[in-house]
């Protein structure tokens, strides 16, 4: 399991139940960073991507009451595009590594 976690929340009341879930005396959920971001309603910047751990698990946070989904689905996938390619990258350095330390 991921030591990182980032939840994208949708406006404030969604990160204050967040920040709530993770102090004391709750403690219902793992702390990590908690970023306002509406995924449903605006696209995934260069720089917030940027702005994610390479090991980070990624949770969002959103209302359902939205009829149009297609931002947050283009977000997913550019997400999921992410996490393959530095899942790719420590592959690769894992065999890098024990093909240098076999010599």
């Amino acid at each position: 399991m991921s030591k990182y976690f980032q939840y994208f929340v949708e406006g404030k009341c969604e990160e204050k139940l967040i920040n709530a879930l993770k102090t004391p005396p709750c403690n219902y959920l793992i702390s990590g960073r908690v970023d306002v971001f509406n995924v449903i309603q605006n696209k995934l910047s260069k720089q917030r991507i940027l702005s994610i751990h390479p090991h980070a698990m990624i949770i969002i946070v959103y209302d359902i009451d939205v009829k149009d989904d297609s931002k947050l689905i283009e977000n997913i996938k550019v997400l999921k595009l992410i996490l393959e390619f530095m899942n790719n990258l420590k592959l690769l350095y894992k065999k890098y590594y024990l093909i240098n330390k076999a010599k």
